[in-house]
């Protein structure tokens, strides 16, 4: 089953996260919002997988550090992370075993720093992940797939499904508006992969987002009056949303995009 849940945006992330038993199999890609070391040794207990980035004021004591190249980094075993922060910056990248105090124990994982030439101190992902299995480069990609979370919200967002502040003060209008727009939103993600599975082609769900008011109509209409008309109304779509949303870059996408980690499109997964 798949859930979302809308929060305040004075509301704690990481209170909404579910039940680690549910996690059991699962990997879980989260945020600054979402790290928690208490909850990470639960799920990691129970069989679950994790990429969290670590928050700003993480100072596990490090017990071993490997360079980019595997290379034994004993300058910075038996320290707190916090007292070697700015000599990580020298390194592209630093493959750490950690142990953050969970209660009276302890709970080693990994800490993979990732050097940002924008930013003051590295990058900090916690992970399971076993270092024989996943290395420093599948970690990072990894977690680079929760941008598709926020790529979701920017759809959701966009000028079709319109779900932004509303001007009203009744919750029930706040509510209904708040469901018209999910629903836009599901209808633009199912007229996407029903493109993709019958023209094997690879679409862009932004694209479509923006250009299927030219073609929804037609359906839209054929619902209401004249089902009839419905099979040619959805020929029509998918031909339009095949022509004018397909990805820009297919083939890039499995060097350096999404892909890269060997997801598939709906067509190939089929």
């Amino acid at each position: 089953m798949s859930a979302v849940v809308f929060t305040p945006d004075s509301a704690a992330e990481a209170q909404f996260l579910p039940p680690v038993a549910e996690l059991a199999g699962s990997l879980l890609l989260g945020n600054r919002g979402y790290f928690g070391t208490a909850y990470l040794h639960a799920l990691d207990q129970v069989g679950g997988a994790f990429i969290v980035r670590g928050t700003a004021n993480v100072d596990p004591l490090i017990v071993r550090a490997l360079g980019p190249e595997a290379e034994a980094l004993k300058r910075f075993e038996g320290k707190r992370l916090k007292a070697v922060a700015g000599k990580l910056s020298k390194y592209r990248s630093v493959d750490m075993d950690a142990c953050f105090p969970v209660g009276r124990d302890t709970f080693r994982c990994r800490l993979v720093a990732h050097t940002n030439p924008r930013e003051d101190l590295p990058r900090y992902l916690v992970t399971n992940l076993k270092r024989e299995t996943f290395s420093v480069a599948q970690v990072a990609d990894g977690y680079r797939l929760t941008w598709q979370v926020e790529l979701l919200f920017k759809e959701w967002k966009s000028s079709f499904a319109n779900l932004h502040a509303f001007d009203t003060s009744n919750p029930h209008l706040a509510e209904g508006l708040i469901w018209a727009a999910l629903c836009a939103a599901v209808l633009t993600r199912y007229c996407a992969h029903m493109t993709q599975r019958l023209m094997r082609a690879a679409i862009a769900t932004q694209k479509v987002a923006s250009c299927i008011r030219h073609v929804l109509t037609d359906i839209v209409q054929a619902l209401l009056h004249d089902h009839r008309q419905l099979n040619g109304a959805v020929i029509r779509t998918v031909n339009y949303l095949s022509r004018n949303a397909r990805r820009a870059h297919p083939k890039r996408d499995r060097l350096t995009g999404r892909l890269k980690l060997g997801l598939e499109h709906v067509y190939a997964a089929a």
